[in-house]
C-alpha cells in the first residue's frame, strides 16, 4: 500500500480578483515572513495576494523545497 502525501505547505485558493496563500506549515510561516512584506495583507490566517504576484510567489516557494497545492 502506498503512503499518503505529506500534506502542503501552501495551499493555493483563488477566488478571481483575489488569491488566497494559506501557509499550512511553521517552515510556509517561516518562508512568508522573510520573502514577503512586512505590511502584506491577511484575512483569517492566509496572505491575500493580486493574482498577477501569485506566479513569483509560487516558484520562489517552491524553489525554497516548499510544497505548493
Amino acid at each position: 500500500m502506498k503512503a499518503p502525501a505529506p500534506a502542503p505547505d501552501f495551499v493555493v485558493e483563488d477566488h478571481g480578483s483575489v488569491v488566497r496563500l494559506h501557509h499550512r506549515t511553521p517552515r510556509a510561516r517561516a518562508w512568508v515572513s522573510e520573502h514577503l512584506p512586512a505590511d502584506r495583507m491577511t484575512w483569517m490566517g492566509a496572505t491575500i495576494v493580486e493574482p498577477r504576484y501569485l506566479g513569483a510567489i509560487v516558484e520562489g516557494a517552491r524553489a525554497a523545497g516548499l510544497a505548493v497545492a
